[in-house]
């Protein structure tokens, strides 16, 4: 920055900066305590107002009147301000007042701030004032009819009809209410302002343009006549671009904050999924993810549909999202372009067309300006990639970007993927070959994969204790005492749960159906009574067909509730049963791509699966009786 340029920018900040020395307003210790100067509890900072650099008024306080402001910096080292220039202050101060006076406001507050110190000369007067009440003799200036009177002494006199008396008494009351910050360092307030910027995602090549912009605000202002309400808002209008700018540093929990915007984005799934926190099991893939991603850039969390995947990855996120980014995408619409897109949308809500980033590297470029050497800075969740087959190329390459060859530290974000089960024992090496398009798997270095199925006993047996319920209670005796379920056994006022259905219940997505219902449904449900087990089957599509209304790839959501129960109908005898058969049962509800839309989100949600000839069978044979048991549209009556 140019000399020239740099001190008229000096001026600039000294006139809404270096107020942060100043207590003019209530201002807690902390992160961004000088940009509270001027918004705690609705105060504002007002530059160029009744001829001063700035007034302050502090809120809270409707007693208490408003604080004048002067600034004085000095491109010289070591200058310092005289008795004489101290009282040049003084009348400039009290013309203030008398200015605010004439608009019925009150000044009773000044404060002195410069990169200077006071004269042993000013500083004498200043200290007398404050010990005695009447004033230092220095202040009393010869009249102006004296011979010993100067043009610079009837200039200082002519506020006060040229009473000397008047003008010392006067002066002696704004020093009794003067504050003076000395040796105000401009180049602490820059970096303070440097600070803010960072926090908020300007980079450094970006930093000369900004500071450029706000100038040009306070040129504006001021050419305008018109003082300036220096808030936080208008700060990130004018240095970041955006008044409703997301703060970026996960350190501060000034708000808006950007974790907080993609925290909020989680909660429609928390939602769908209906696990109350205190009945959420947190399976061993919690802890699993927690590790591969310490030093994989990619997981693949894999597993058969309705299993737990996404649940088991999104209650991850909620525990790392105050300190990193978390971004959750959905396979079928993803691509670097819309997650960078996305991103911006939520950091700069009010920008203006068009965007600054373009790559998932600019965007870690700005994560990591405002928190530097902090790691790890964000991860994305891409959820459910084999669901999306006309998004493999864009997919591919968003997932190639993140691995960056096995190398963290070069890895915009931390990637994991969700996706079903592949079959074989080589599902590792099969994912590497088709995601990162590497023909030797040994060659793929930091790629974690991580295997989600349904519960195990002793996990059932956990996410029974957490409902603690009789007829949990029952399935808890069922899994403990396994000999008494042997011919001849009897526990008294204990009826053991059927095999079948504790095979049912294994499945993550029935459990969580199953745990929404009322004791007595519960009940009935572990005596394998039709009825209850007819409103566990209710409420497992009525949260499959809310998940289908939010794909929107049916034009009627109806289209699938009639598709699954013509389906049921349809579709019998042993298994496994073919594609065909599917779009078959299908019609004439839904055309071919409609039905294989929906036979992709039956497997995602573990209403079907696939079986090893590479047909597919039912998952719950509840849930079949219960479908080819309705009339039309019934499914949920």
């Amino acid at each position: 920055m140019q000399n020239g340029a740099r001190n008229a920018l000096m001026g600039y900040l000294y006139q809404f900066l270096g107020t942060a020395t100043v207590r003019v307003l209530e201002v807690a210790q902390g992160d961004d305590a000088w940009a509270r100067l001027v918004v705690t509890a609705g105060g504002q900072l007002h530059s160029e107002e009744f001829g001063q650099d700035a007034v302050g008024r502090p809120p809270g306080y409707p007693t208490r009147g408003a604080a004048a402001i002067q600034f004085k910096h000095s491109a010289v080292p070591g200058r310092e301000i005289e008795r004489a220039e101290l009282l040049d202050i003084l009348v400039a101060f009290d013309r203030s007042r008398a200015a605010a006076a004439a608009s019925r406001e009150t000044i009773d507050q000044f404060f002195l701030v410069t990169n200077r110190q006071l004269a042993a000369d000013a500083q004498t007067v200043l200290d007398h004032a404050r010990r005695e009440a009447t004033p230092h003799r220095s202040l009393r200036l010869p009249a102006p009819d004296s011979a010993k009177s100067t043009a610079a002494t009837v200039a200082r006199l002519a506020l006060y009809q040229g009473n000397p008396g008047a003008a010392a008494a006067a002066w002696h009351t704004t020093l009794q209410n003067l504050e003076v910050h000395a040796g105000v360092a401009h180049e602490w307030n820059l970096k303070q302002l440097r600070a803010f910027a960072a926090r908020y995602g300007v980079l450094d090549g970006e930093w000369g343009d900004q500071v450029t912009m706000l100038v040009g605000a306070f040129v504006t202002g001021a050419t305008d006549d018109t003082p300036i309400a220096v808030t936080r808002d208008w700060l990130k209008e004018h240095l970041v671009g955006d008044p409703g700018a997301a703060n970026l540093d996960f350190s501060s929990r000034t708000q808006p904050h950007l974790t907080t915007i993609c925290r909020e984005r989680l909660e429609w799934e928390r939602e769908h999924h209906l696990v109350p926190a205190d009945r959420y099991l947190e399976r061993q893939a919690h802890a699993e993810l927690q590790a591969a991603l310490d030093v994989c850039p990619v997981v693949f969390v894999s597993g058969d549909g309705g299993c737990g995947k996404s649940l088991a990855v999104e209650r991850y996120l909620e525990t790392v999202a105050d300190r990193q980014l978390v971004w959750r995408e959905w396979a079928t619409g993803a691509s670097e372009t819309a997650i960078v897109a996305g991103l911006l949308t939520a950091r700069m809500p009010g920008r203006r067309a068009g965007g600054l980033d373009r790559t998932l590297a600019d965007v870690r470029a700005r994560l990591d300006h405002a928190n530097p050497g902090r790691r790890p800075l964000w991860t994305i969740d891409l959820d459910g990639v084999d669901e999306a087959p006309e998004q493999r190329s864009d997919l591919q390459h968003l997932i190639r970007l993140c691995w960056a060859n096995g190398n963290p530290a070069a890895s915009p974000a931390a990637l994991v993927v969700t996706c079903r089960a592949s079959t074989g024992t080589r599902a590792r090496d099969d994912l590497i070959a088709r995601w990162l398009g590497i023909a030797d798997p040994e060659l793929a270095q930091n790629v974690g994969l991580i295997t989600v199925g349904q519960f195990l006993d002793h996990e059932l047996l956990e996410a029974a204790r957490l409902i603690n319920g009789r007829p949990e209670r029952r399935i808890v005796w069922t899994l403990a005492r396994p000999e008494s379920a042997t011919a001849g056994s009897r526990v008294a006022h204990t009826t053991l749960v059927p095999s079948d259905i504790l095979r049912t219940l294994r499945h993550p997505v029935v459990w969580g159906s199953y745990a929404s219902l009322h004791e007595p449904d519960r009940d009935g449900i572990l005596d394998g009574n039709p009825v209850h087990l007819g409103n566990l089957a209710r409420r497992l599509l009525t949260r499959f067909l809310g998940r289908c209304h939010l794909r929107k790839w049916w034009s009627d959501d109806l289209m699938v509730e009639r598709a699954l129960l013509q389906l049921a109908r349809a579709v019998t005898g042993p298994p496994p049963h073919s594609l065909d058969a599917w779009t078959q049962g299908c019609a004439p509800c839904l055309g071919l791509t409609e039905a294989h839309n929906l036979y992709h989100e039956c497997l995602s949600y573990g209403i079907i699966e696939r079986d090893a000839s590479l047909g597919w069978r039912w998952c719950h044979q509840f849930l079949v009786a219960h479908l080819a048991a309705c009339e039309g549209g019934d499914t949920h009556e």
